[in-house]
């Protein structure tokens, strides 16, 4: 228990890191919203396309960002163009993202919000490059870049846009001691199938590489 301001508050979730363990106190959201947040985006949802300066970087379609946001708030959200414009080739887009968490009762007890801009170039036809081939198509493009911008200021996606800084990270509730011994078991056997894999995959590579020696 942890004291402030002579009242007794109970810390509401326990973070699984590698070795060791760390309490969360006063976070406004449950455990089930902040391994939602700390886990990492399935392979399947996520895409590449190149890059402006070479090479390619990977996404995440606006699709798969609602629907993250709808486990996250429960349908309680909405999304906002508070305004937009257009600056050279590309029109911008200044969004609003709100969600709502509540308690076990339905009651609102946090509202997260945050505001990002968004972007997409304006495509115009070949034949005529003084009008755009679809200004709406292309605002909406911007706003759905503005509403991933939000969401992953937020968390969702984070190891895709925030990949520097991501750690995967396993939540439990404070007194769910049982299940924290059961996930430390699981990792000193997932280390233990690790080292014998390793080993298994050294042993495989040993007649091959007795092989090319014998050609060399």
């Amino acid at each position: 228990m942890e004291q402030q301001n002579n009242r007794e508050v109970a810390p509401t979730s326990i973070i699984k890191l590698p070795a060791k363990h760390a309490t969360v106190a006063h976070n406004v959201l449950s455990t089930a919203h902040m391994n939602l947040l700390y886990k990492r985006t399935p392979k399947t949802h996520v895409h590449e396309k190149p890059g402006k300066g070479g090479g390619r970087f990977k996404y995440v379609t606006g699709a798969y960002v609602k629907s993250q946001l709808n486990r996250l708030f429960g349908f309680d959200w909405s999304f906002t163009v508070k305004e937009f414009t257009v600056k050279g080739n590309q029109c911008i887009v200044f969004g609003h993202l709100e969600g709502n968490i509540r308690d076990q009762d339905g009651n609102i007890k946090a509202t997260l919000i945050r505001e990002q801009f968004g972007r997409a170039d304006i495509k115009v036809p070949r034949a005529d490059k003084t009008k755009a081939l679809d200004f709406g198509n292309d605002l909406k493009a911007a706003t759905t870049d503005a509403l991933k911008k939000c969401a992953s200021d937020m968390g969702i996606a984070r190891d895709i846009y925030a990949a520097d800084e991501y750690r995967e990270l396993n939540f439990f509730d404070a007194d769910d001691q049982q299940a924290i011994e059961k996930e430390k078991k699981a990792e000193k056997y997932d280390d233990k199938i690790t080292e014998i894999d390793t080993q298994l995959g050294d042993l495989e590579e040993l007649p091959t590489k007795k092989e090319d020696e014998a050609k060399a």
